[in-house]
């Protein structure tokens, strides 16, 4: 009996783990898809991704993210900034919208109290969470 196989899946632009899968020697051949590559082992996707370039393993940096008001006044007018972000970040806005962040910061107005959640995260980096209050 052959001993079983473990390979982690991952995107061939990015390097971010799709999936781990066990099997047989020979399992990754059926189990890759277009844009994608095996690599031996299991990556914890939350801590690693895999260098797409040199296919090494590599842990996800920090954020260093920079926030201007923790708390602001519901007015729209006035605005906490979040800056530092890096290339290739998202960000999940309390709203729920998930976008590419252009321009390395993202600006926060509000009308309505209350603590509203920021998630940034990223192939390369350790997700982050920030809470803005916004309060008279």
């Amino acid at each position: 009996m052959k001993q079983a196989v473990v390979f982690s899946i991952c995107d061939q632009v990015t390097g971010e783990v799709d999936r781990v899968i066990t099997g047989p020697p020979g399992i990754e051949l059926i189990n890759t898809r277009e844009g994608e590559f095996a690599y031996p082992g299991k990556v914890n996707a939350l801590a690693r991704y895999v260098d797409p370039v040199v296919g090494v393993e590599q842990g996800k940096l920090p954020l260093a993210l920079e926030v201007s008001e923790l708390f602001i006044v519901p007015d729209g007018v006035e605005a906490a900034v979040i800056s530092g972000i890096p290339e290739g970040v998202r960000v999940v806005w309390p709203d729920g919208v998930d976008e590419l962040v252009q321009g390395g910061s993202v600006t926060f107005r509000v009308t309505q109290p209350g603590q509203y959640e920021f998630q940034f995260y990223g192939v390369r980096y350790m997700p982050e969470e920030v809470t803005i209050g916004a309060r008279y």
